[in-house]
């Protein structure tokens, strides 16, 4: 097995921007730069604010997700940069994160994918220190998130077709997200 691929498998689990990438990053890359990027994908600048009195619901490698109760049909996840992130990675390198992440989301197939959780628009994490950090906004699922579903009365009712659907439909996101992310890159050279 070469270098590369032994890096590829430790890796294959970590978002992108989880992984140090030995790539300088443009010091450039800033908030205005994550500005023009939404605007040229039409992606929305929403007027609402998660409650961050509220203990997030999930986390990741890089990120933490809280919710907003908009109405009793309504609720939206944020997805928002993770203190550690904020602490320990250069703000380029957070930007140049959510730059990749936004940019592949705002794709139109992806955006009209069946199995791909739309993103609604992007809203702003103001914390005390006078920083402003872009928040990407999603729809929460009615049925939670996958762990949620499969661990639910509805979801262990499921048969084994229909779970082995489920898992299609999983796999086609990711195959469909991954190659959309590399044409964005070959597109961008």
């Amino acid at each position: 097995m070469s270098t590369d691929e032994s890096t590829l498998l430790k890796y294959r689990f970590l978002s992108d921007s989880a992984v140090k990438s030995e790539k300088q990053v443009d010091a450039q890359i800033d908030l205005i730069t994550f500005l023009a990027t939404i605007q040229g994908l039409q992606v929305a600048i929403l007027p609402i604010t998660y409650q961050s009195a509220r203990q997030p619901f999930g986390a990741g490698a890089t990120s933490t997700i809280n919710e907003a109760l908009i109405n009793l049909q309504t609720s939206f996840a944020f997805k928002c940069v993770s203190e550690k992130q904020k602490r320990e990675e250069p703000e380029a390198r957070i930007f140049q994160a959510l730059i990749s992440e936004t940019t592949v989301l705002g794709h139109p197939f992806i955006r009209e994918h069946p199995n791909i959780v739309e993103l609604q628009g992007i809203s702003w994490d103001i914390p005390s220190n006078d920083e402003i950090w872009p928040v990407l906004v999603f729809e929460k699922t009615q049925l939670g998130d996958l762990y949620d579903f499969a661990t639910s009365p509805v979801g262990r009712d499921l048969s084994v077709n229909e779970r082995l659907e489920l898992c299609v439909g999983v796999g086609t996101a990711i195959v469909d997200m991954h190659f959309n992310s590399k044409s964005l890159k070959v597109q961008n050279v």
